[in-house]
């Protein structure tokens, strides 16, 4: 061989060599692509994300172009390897020659690029596209044809390619939010998380227990619905007449100032007229629908009935919003009137905390149970109604029945297995 067919084809020995390293580069950093990432700058209008996203809508145009183009790059280097190895040594030295091509094509043309693109994905398959555009045009009959010879396979043995819906379930929202990094806020994270979960919750998760209900009964003589109306520390109180079964409306503290004007004599009658009336729903309520309802009826609270329409409690605007948001408090374990924190490592518990707000606030990993309340759960936990001083051990807690009336557990300390 003359001198310049030796030249060409040591110059076209390395261009192949460079061909390869892109094919494989461009493969792996094109499959390696975020695809939720890969839409956010497809929005902003991200020309390299663009032309990514219409090779990624037909992988197996894209896989036949750098597959054929890495195959040809490496079958024609073999054989350029070949001729110049017989030129130089003779037929002795071809395979010494083709044992060295094979490790400089496994780790410059394979393992290097691989790696350097899984690292960097972004920064090698957005440029690539435009070569790989290029290809696409030139192999466009064999990536066709090769194409059509695997449709053929697979419809010989009835395969078909899975339907590819990329749609991400809460759990797996959850994960991809618990590991953004610091691309978020801890706090942001935490309040997108609890967002979430509003998804699994019903109302009766985080509802106040009827017993706990706060409000006025019409039938207390007029001195004692004066007194709590001027003393109540809440907005809105709902109006009942003798037991809760028999929810007459709200009444808007600031409809009061304007109504002791009206009326310098009044009575239960009187206080009825400027009632709202109650909004009433079922227990098995998602909180994300009725975060929605809320809005959509202009209200903040709603009473929670059971399947025989017997009220089981209430729910604030205000109780789901502290379950995205956390509780408005810095300590809950301080200023919560249900769990108090005692000198000696101790908690005193109201039986009818709800076993979300112990959760938060103890950490605790509580077996499986339907119990809404720390009172349901000991119940069902034991069996059976324990009686005062009765103590079990639960997720490395020491729990002793303070109190017990009425069929439920009234108080409980908490404190932990020494």
């Amino acid at each position: 061989m003359t001198h310049l067919a030796i030249v060409l084809l040591w110059i076209t020995l390395v261009v192949l060599l460079i061909l390869a390293s892109f094919f494989s580069a461009t493969e792996t950093s094109m499959m390696s692509l975020n695809r939720y990432r890969l839409r956010h700058l497809v929005k902003n209008g991200h020309a390299g994300a663009i032309r990514a996203t219409r090779f990624l809508h037909h992988p197996e145009k894209m896989l036949g172009v750098v597959l054929i183009g890495n195959t040809c790059a490496n079958i024609i280097a073999s054989a350029i390897v070949t001729l110049l190895a017989q030129h130089y040594v003779g037929e002795l030295g071809v395979a010494i020659a083709t044992g060295i091509l094979t490790l400089i094509v496994l780790f410059f043309c394979e393992v290097l690029p691989k790696t350097l693109a899984a690292f960097w994905p972004e920064k090698i398959a957005f440029p690539a596209t435009i070569p790989l555009n290029f290809f696409g045009v030139v192999l466009a009959p064999l990536v066709w044809f090769m194409n059509a010879l695997v449709r053929s396979v697979t419809s010989l043995f009835h395969l078909r390619a899975p339907i590819n819906i990329e749609h991400l379930s809460v759990d797996e929202l959850s994960t991809l939010l618990k590991e953004s990094g610091s691309s978020i806020s801890d706090t942001h994270r935490q309040m997108l998380i609890q967002a979430l979960e509003l998804e699994r919750l019903t109302v009766a998760d985080i509802m106040i227990p009827r017993q706990d209900l706060v409000g006025l009964d019409l039938d207390d003589d007029q001195d004692t619905l004066l007194e709590q109306i001027l003393n109540s520390p809440y907005r809105r109180l709902p109006v009942y007449r003798n037991n809760w079964d028999e929810v007459l409306g709200i009444l808007s503290m600031r409809d009061m100032t304007q109504f002791f004007q009206k009326h310098e004599e009044w009575d239960s009658n009187a206080l009825m007229t400027v009632l709202q009336p109650i909004y009433v729903i079922p227990e098995t309520t998602p909180l994300t629908k009725q975060l929605v309802n809320f809005r959509r009826k202009k209200s903040r609270i709603a009473f929670i009935v059971d399947e025989f329409g017997e009220i089981q409690g209430a729910v604030t605007l205000e109780d789901l919003l502290e379950e995205i948001v956390g509780e408005f408090t810095t300590d809950f374990t301080e200023t919560s009137p249900d769990i108090k924190a005692q000198g000696d490592g101790s908690y005193l518990i109201a039986g009818s905390t709800p076993l979300r707000e112990i959760k938060r606030s103890l950490h605790w990993v509580l077996p499986n149970t339907d119990a809404k309340t720390l009172s349901g759960f000991l119940i069902d936990y034991l069996q059976q109604i324990p009686t005062s001083g009765t103590s079990v051990c639960i997720d490395g807690w020491v729990i002793e029945i303070l109190q017990s009336v009425d069929n439920r557990i009234k108080m409980v300390r908490v404190s932990a297995k020494a």
